[in-house]
């Protein structure tokens, strides 16, 4: 079968993405060769087509996140051989592919009882939660956390590893249906935000008391409010943009009596450096083990049809993480 890839020739809509075939060539003397067998999708490649994030120059390839197995090595390679079973999350992009060429910087060898359709959808998922719950905001037994989205992908994550953790986790939701999800997945309560101010019903609940940090990624219609629901000393941390980008913040609103800390994470510089990112990953891979994260995806596509998967996810039709399978 004709190797393909899907193509961004230039900043535009979903359907501005086409689909060509490729002969792949032999992988450079620091890269690896990987045939897909799962895809995994984020948001953050809708902002890659839209041009939104300006991360390589176009043409390019959408994708940060896959799992399949090694064909070749270049000739520096020397941790992985071929016939291994990795994931990746992490640039360069290219994931939207059937085989691909890639710096292996961010990918991992997968424990044989993780398919490859769950290893797509959490490399990333997991991260996130890893670096939001252990490094960004050490949360334990005492914290009080709101995750919005609680139902996609990172957040399930972030619901379920802070649960572990002991904590008392809020979620917000957009509808009936995502807050069983989000309720399955372990908060202790469900704000659908779009029928409730979330930081009147927080205060409300918590006897007029904020919270100790928030995990955002939905952006411009959520961080008003985020910051109402914060306690003094509180974080707000932002990152993702599914509804818009934040306007700017200005810090001259936030109460005197307070001091709020705001942090814009990214996994990938967290887990920049090899060592940290195997690490990183040897936690995921733990939580899994012990069933405190889930990495099956919510929704399952074919490569084939990635601009329709694409617009529901931005239409906010998903729950979980997308996955494409090959």
């Amino acid at each position: 079968m004709q190797d393909y890839r899907w193509v961004v020739k230039e900043p535009g809509s979903i359907d501005s993405i086409i689909k060509e075939n490729i002969d792949i060539k032999s992988p450079a003397p620091h890269e690896i060769q990987v045939r897909n067998h799962a895809v995994g999708v984020n948001y953050i490649d809708t902002y890659v087509i839209s041009g939104e994030y300006n991360i390589d120059p176009y043409p390019l390839t959408p994708g940060v996140e896959g799992a399949g197995v090694i064909t070749q090595l270049g000739d520096e390679i020397k941790d992985f051989k071929v016939g291994d079973r990795i994931g990746y999350g992490g640039p360069p992009l290219g994931a939207y592919s059937s085989i691909r060429n890639m710096w292996p910087g961010y990918a991992v060898k997968i424990p044989d009882s993780l398919s490859f359709e769950d290893a797509a959808a959490i490399m990333i998922a997991g991260l996130t939660a890893q670096m939001m719950v252990k490094k960004v905001y050490p949360v334990n037994s005492d914290t009080k956390v709101l995750v919005h989205a609680a139902a996609g992908s990172s957040g399930d994550s972030l619901v379920r590893w802070s649960k572990s953790l002991g904590a008392t986790v809020f979620g917000t939701v957009g509808s009936d249906k995502k807050a069983k999800i989000a309720k399955d997945a372990g908060c202790d309560y469900v704000i659908n935000y779009k029928d409730q101010n979330f930081a009147d019903e927080i205060l409300k609940i918590n006897n007029g008391v904020g919270i100790d940090v928030v995990y955002d990624g939905i952006g411009k219609d959520t961080y008003e409010n985020s910051f109402k629901a914060l306690k003094p000393t509180g974080m707000f941390v932002t990152f993702g943009q599914a509804s818009g980008p934040l306007p700017p913040i200005d810090l001259s609103t936030v109460p005197v009596t307070f001091s709020n800390f705001i942090a814009r994470p990214s996994v990938f510089a967290f887990n920049a450096e090899r060592e940290t990112f195997l690490e990183s990953m040897n936690d995921v891979f733990q939580m899994i083990d012990s069933n405190n994260i889930n990495p099956k995806p919510g929704s399952l596509y074919n490569l084939n049809d990635a601009p329709e998967a694409l617009k529901d996810l931005m239409n906010r039709k998903t729950t979980g993480s997308i996955v494409f399978t090959l």
